[in-house]
């Protein structure tokens, strides 16, 4: 069976959801290119997940965008000149851990 987020449970889950760090590592490991947008990280949890979707509230969404930010593993690659769109692309760096610490920029 292929890595990506329908290795996960589905809905409702036997315990507790799975972290939102591990939606966004394989959402981004199951997509062709090893890269997404962050609205492509949206779309990939909620296709999956149709509770993220239709929630009133989308904290959610804010946790994705902490997780990128905040952990060295989640890596931003800048758009190339030919490929229009919005925002960069988000790969992952499996040599930096799990860690919660990128380095500071002072």
């Amino acid at each position: 069976m292929p890595l990506n987020l329908w290795s996960l449970p589905n809905e409702p889950f036997p315990a507790k959801p799975p972290k939102i760090s591990d939606l966004i590592k394989l959402a981004i490991w199951g997509s062709p290119c090893h890269r997404l947008t962050l609205r492509e990280i949206y779309s990939a949890i909620e296709e999956r997940y149709p509770s993220y979707k239709y929630a009133a509230d989308k904290p959610w969404q804010r946790s994705i965008r902490h997780n990128l930010s905040l952990r060295a593993m989640f890596v931003n690659v800048a758009r190339p000149p030919n490929d229009p769109g919005k925002g960069c692309y988000w790969t992952l760096d499996i040599r930096m851990g799990e860690g919660n610490e990128r380095d500071h920029k002072r």
